[in-house]
């Protein structure tokens, strides 16, 4: 998928309207390390980010086993939170040791075991985006207006949101613009503001 999106690039102009755009670096079944994988990827998004479009490149903390991949990379590599509790005392020592930013994802802190409140306090400051999405039972990224769970959102009132965007992450089925306009109005809404990307 991100080869057909960097042979692609040039081609979709209409990105230039975003404010604030964020790539997901692959990681289903993806180990970042000293591999050749990982070379080609960290190639991919150089290329990509060339084209000074991209604010942020994401990266899943259980996807890496090395982390200098990511501080030699050149990009503006972010590491998000795991869902897996058994990963958070890693993550959070990255996070702290290494400045590396972070994307707080508040699905996956609250389904985790941890304190969300305990969570928040440990990240707030290195928190550079966050994730939001709704879930239920084990299907997750769902958007908010569809779980229902607005609750989540008070979570958001702990950062500063001037300076951190929230990314809606909630799939939405093709083309369905009106749950998506629903979805940036309800999230709007509760912070009487626009910090949406």
């Amino acid at each position: 998928m991100l080869k057909d999106f960097y042979k692609n690039f040039n081609h979709l102009p209409h990105l230039s309207y975003f404010t604030d755009i964020s790539i997901h670096a692959p990681w289903c079944g993806f180990k970042y390390g000293n591999n050749n994988k990982t070379k080609q990827v960290i190639e991919y998004l150089r290329n990509i980010d060339q084209h000074k479009i991209v604010s942020r490149y994401i990266f899943n903390h259980d996807s890496i086993l090395d982390i200098d991949v990511l501080h030699n990379s050149s990009l503006n590599a972010m590491i998000r939170n795991p869902v897996n509790p058994k990963s958070w005392n890693n993550f959070s020592d990255i996070i702290k040791q290494d400045k590396l930013p972070c994307v707080f994802d508040l699905n996956k802190a609250i389904r985790s075991n941890h304190s969300i409140d305990t969570v928040i306090d440990e990240v707030e400051r290195f928190t550079s985006a966050i994730h939001i999405s709704g879930f239920i039972d084990n299907k997750n990224r769902m958007p908010i207006v569809m779980t229902q769970q607005e609750y989540l959102l008070k979570h958001l009132k702990r950062f500063n949101l001037e300076n951190t965007p929230v990314i809606i992450e909630g799939l939405f089925s093709p083309r369905d613009l009106f749950s998506i306009v629903k979805e940036v109005d309800l999230i709007e809404s509760y912070f009487n503001h626009s910090y949406i990307s």
